[in-house]
């Protein structure tokens, strides 16, 4: 980076960071998130001079993960809400990020670190994602038959936009919106009484829509209905869009019955974590009213992206 000495690489896991640049990478990193709310900004900015703070209250020059979880217990033992700390090491994270990407640091120190765990939530998910490889295995199993568009659309849905498959069943028609350039389908999410919120849709989400909406038998109402004989034209029902789903996998060679309709949306909240998407970008595609809910995916994608499991060496 122009007019910033890049210093020599360790070859150990601590890092030994100059302080004198701290603040001038902190001013070019937030530079570079513009795309984010100011709000967000600001608490990303916030955490991740707590952090340096921190460092030289403790006179600690050590770059480490055992650095970064300390300063999360003090966080904690000062009263601050989980809520809070979370966002914060979010933001120190990205900054890590980015500062590793240009060279600076060797590793992230904050990646994979989790964050102050909130009474009442779990900590993992009792439900795998699907590899990369198996959600394209999936779609690919969809043809131009009316069945095999109206499935692809759906799926699309929730590996592209994260839907439940709550949502999949109440969409409509109607629920398709244009706003600010972008199609946005409109949802009725989890225990809320009104659509009330909506996903954008990808481009390869929206070809799917459009694709399957000039076959659709009926111009207004359900988004997704029954070819079968007993339901032909009515809503799928929720147990339908489950064997949907299930037959499309068994199609596709996934067995595992940890593996379920949940995955799909797993994975696409997944995908977005590990291409880039923010803590807000992400909560609000996932429609998370609690952002402790959102953090598990940044914990769990952040775990195994970069673990320190690689970075065992054993020398004699």
């Amino acid at each position: 980076m122009r007019g910033v000495a890049v210093p020599q690489q360790p070859t150990t896991l601590a890092e030994t960071i100059d302080m004198g640049l701290v603040q001038e990478l902190i001013t070019m990193w937030q530079g570079d998130l513009r795309e984010l709310n100011p709000v967000t900004r600001a608490s990303y900015r916030r955490g991740t001079a707590f952090f340096f703070d921190w460092l030289a209250e403790q006179d600690r020059t050590e770059l480490s993960h055992m650095t970064v979880r300390a300063w999360l217990s003090g966080l904690s033992a000062l009263g601050y809400k989980p809520g809070s700390i979370n966002t914060w090491l979010v933001g120190l994270r990205s900054f890590f990020a980015w500062v590793h990407e240009r060279g600076h640091i060797p590793f992230n120190p904050a990646l994979g670190i989790r964050g102050i765990r909130r009474r009442g939530t779990t900590r993992t998910h009792r439900r795998d994602e699907l590899t990369a490889g198996e959600v394209l295995a999936v779609l690919d199993t969809c043809n131009e038959s009316k069945v095999g568009r109206r499935d692809y659309a759906l799926l699309s849905l929730m590996a592209y936009a994260a839907l439940r498959q709550g949502e999949i069943h109440r969409a409509d028609i109607e629920d398709l919106k244009t706003q600010d350039g972008r199609q946005v389908l409109w949802v009725q999410g989890k225990g809320s009484p009104d659509k009330d919120d909506f996903v954008v849709l990808s481009p390869i989400a929206e070809e799917a829509i459009q694709d399957w909406l000039p076959i659709h038998p009926h111009a207004t109402g359900a988004l997704f209905v029954s070819f079968g004989n007993r339901n032909r034209g009515k809503r799928l029902s929720l147990r339908s869009i489950r064997q949907v789903v299930k037959e499309r996998y068994i199609e596709a060679g996934i067995v595992d019955s940890t593996k379920t309709t949940h995955s799909l949306r797993h994975s696409a909240i997944s995908a977005a974590i590990r291409n880039g998407a923010s803590l807000t970008q992400v909560q609000a595609m996932a429609r998370h009213s609690n952002i402790n809910t959102t953090m598990i995916y940044f914990h769990e994608t952040g775990r195994t992206s970069e673990p320190a499991e690689d970075t065992i060496q054993y020398r004699t």
